[in-house]
C-alpha cells in the first residue's frame, strides 16, 4: 500500500479561513443573527473543550423555530 496520500486527513487541511462557531449551550434564538445577518448556512457546534460536537444548518434552525412557534401552549 501507499504510505502517502494527497487526500486531506484533518479539518485543518481543508479549511482555509476563520470559522464562526457556537457553543453547545447557546440557545437557538441566539443563533438567528448568525444565520440572518452573518450569511452563514451552517455553524459548527463545539463543547466546553472546544471540540466539535455537531453542526446546525439554516434548515435545522427554521424547523426548530417553527416547531416551537406551533407547539400547543
Amino acid at each position: 500500500g501507499a504510505t502517502h496520500s494527497e487526500q486531506p486527513e484533518v479539518v485543518g487541511q481543508i479549511m482555509t479561513r476563520q470559522v464562526r462557531v457556537a457553543s453547545a449551550d447557546r440557545t437557538l434564538v441566539d443563533l438567528v443573527p448568525l444565520f440572518s445577518e452573518g450569511g452563514h448556512h451552517h455553524i459548527p457546534i463545539i463543547n466546553s473543550e472546544r471540540r466539535l460536537v455537531g453542526m446546525i444548518t439554516q434548515s435545522d434552525l427554521v424547523g426548530a423555530l417553527f416547531s416551537a412557534a406551533t407547539a400547543p401552549a
